[in-house]
């Protein structure tokens, strides 16, 4: 059998396979599902949702309101559920207020449907932010494609971000890897994608463009901001760390290059993002 035919149907019966058990790849928990988690810990949560232009947005908030806002946005494919080991960690917890929100196409936001704009993922996320209050100050931690959203929000409205914390981002235009499977996976293999991974690949054959759009955004952006970046990171080039200096020359920029480290670093760097969520606190003097 011709190698390209053979490759083509082991693909097809991949991607039939994970369909049809789809449910098992969706990366995202229920409003029960994360009631129960919390309560076994005996700690507070809320789960409630918002409109934002008829996409119904699902959010998580906790930790101590009285205290600085930390507000999460992940990246894709992924949901709130990804932060899952922050949102109960006892320290973060007495320092400050955790929020995280489901992007439009993952979690509980219309799983599926992509919203490729950034621009418009940041407009999703500012009312949420607004529930939150100007007098309070708020941190923005954004991994991956979550970066320039939070990147944006910050030029687009800088009364309401103190600090950025910015993983992995995909901050770039063209400086991330595109996986041959997204073609075929986002045309005539998409019947047999899971809705997760349509959004992702939706996302990530636009994100160059997106990128661009935002090239004169940012020096709009006067927050401090902490970078950490994997140097051995094959998805998003950590070429992405001149490009963040460069853009940012009129703001205060820290990097954490950190040497051995691949792409997903939310779990096996959380000491250091957390050491980091600390540090920007104490630049924005609490």
């Amino acid at each position: 059998m011709n190698i390209r035919v053979l490759s083509v149907w082991l693909l097809t019966v991949v991607c039939v396979s994970i369909s049809s058990c789809s449910r098992y790849f969706q990366f995202r928990a229920s409003d029960k599902q994360i009631y129960a988690n919390f309560e076994k810990k005996k700690v507070a949560v809320k789960v409630a949702y918002y409109e934002y232009k008829e996409i119904k947005l699902r959010y998580l908030v906790t930790g101590d309101s009285l205290k600085p806002a930390l507000i999460f946005v992940h990246g894709s494919p992924s949901s709130i559920s990804v932060f899952d080991g922050y949102y109960l960690n006892d320290s973060l917890q007495r320092n400050c207020e955790m929020w995280a929100i489901d992007r439009p196409g993952y979690g509980y936001t219309q799983f599926g449907k992509a919203l490729t704009s950034i621009e418009e993922q940041a407009k999703c996320i500012v009312p949420m932010l607004e529930k939150i209050g100007k007098h309070r100050k708020k941190i923005l931690l954004g991994t991956s494609y979550g970066g320039p959203i939070v990147a944006k929000i910050a030029a687009m409205r800088p009364d309401l971000v103190n600090g950025l914390i910015l993983a992995a981002p995909a901050v770039q235009p063209g400086e991330e890897k595109i996986y041959n499977i997204t073609y075929p996976t986002s045309t005539w293999l998409k019947w047999a994608t899971p809705r997760m991974f349509r959004t992702a690949n939706a996302e990530k054959l636009e994100h160059k463009a997106e990128l661009n759009k935002m090239l004169p955004d940012w020096n709009k952006i006067k927050a401090p901001v902490i970078m950490i970046q994997g140097l051995a990171d094959e998805l998003v080039y950590p070429s992405n760390i001149l490009f963040l200096k460069k853009q940012l020359s009129q703001t205060n920029v820290k990097i954490y290059a950190v040497r051995d480290q691949e792409h997903f670093l939310s779990w096996p760097q959380k000491k250091l993002i957390t050491a980091s969520i600390f540090e920007m606190m104490e630049m924005l003097g609490k």
